[in-house]
């Protein structure tokens, strides 16, 4: 199944799940989360989008929709918050 991601500036491109890896883990390493606990979050965000992206008859997603996902399940867990706020800290320069 193909998602479409639309960008804030209205253009689409597939979904990544490698980029989303790579922007968790950047964010991890500026912490002091293990790289095995942020890799485990990864891939329980990564099926929180796809189930969304599902539920639409064109499996597309707004890129703010995945990043209000990814915030959200960061902050649900003690361990994962620290990622959210280096997430939310690189985003917002």
């Amino acid at each position: 199944m193909t998602i479409t991601v639309i960008k804030r500036n209205g253009s689409k491109q597939k979904f990544s799940k490698t980029k989303l890896e790579h922007g968790i883990k950047k964010a991890a390493e500026k912490t002091s989360v293990d790289a095995k606990i942020a890799a485990k979050a990864a891939k329980e965000i990564r099926i929180k989008i796809e189930k969304a992206a599902r539920k639409k008859k064109d499996k597309t997603i707004k890129a703010t929709d995945i990043r209000t996902i990814l915030l959200k399940e960061l902050d649900k867990k003690k361990n994962t918050k620290e990622i959210a706020n280096s997430f939310r800290s690189y985003k917002n320069r």
